[in-house]
């Protein structure tokens, strides 16, 4: 006589059950991985932007503390431009908030800017100001430096 013995496994129900299981654990992990890519996109841009507007400040507090006696620095009426001219009133250098963007001689130092402001501290017109203005996630950021030319002094 042949005795049956049961054999082990699984069946076709648990292994699907498995599989969809599965698959659910895959979409939510697929899921959780888009959001802290974009989250990661986001910061970055963010932080590219604050960057920029660094570099401009310190580009701009570079050039005025290195310029000669003998040149000049016009600030425009409403603020948002500053040049500096030679003795022969040739402007040699300009920089301008223009829509969002901050230029020098033309070319874009940083942008989504919201304002940027030169003025003379104090009237006194050895040493200027100078803010930058920009929105980063709703957060309004103010880089704020006040520059004398050295060769002024």
């Amino acid at each position: 006589m042949k005795v049956k013995t049961r054999e082990r496994g699984f069946t076709l129900a648990e292994i699907l059950v498995v599989v969809v299981l599965m698959g659910i654990i895959a979409m939510a992990m697929t899921s959780m991985v888009r959001v802290y890519q974009s989250s990661f996109a986001v910061t970055r841009d963010d932080a590219e932007v604050i960057e920029n507007a660094n570099f401009a400040m310190s580009m701009i507090t570079r050039d005025l503390r290195g310029i000669t006696p003998d040149f000049n620095i016009i600030i425009a009426n409403d603020g948002n431009s500053l040049r500096v001219v030679d003795p022969s009133n040739t402007t040699v250098m300009r920089y301008q908030f223009v829509g969002s963007e901050l230029r020098k001689d033309g070319n874009v130092l940083a942008g989504n800017i919201s304002n940027v402001d030169f003025d003379w501290l104090d009237g006194n017109e050895r040493c200027v100001t100078i803010q930058i203005e920009l929105v980063v996630n709703n957060e309004e950021i103010r880089l704020n430096n006040s520059v004398r030319p050295r060769n002024l002094e």
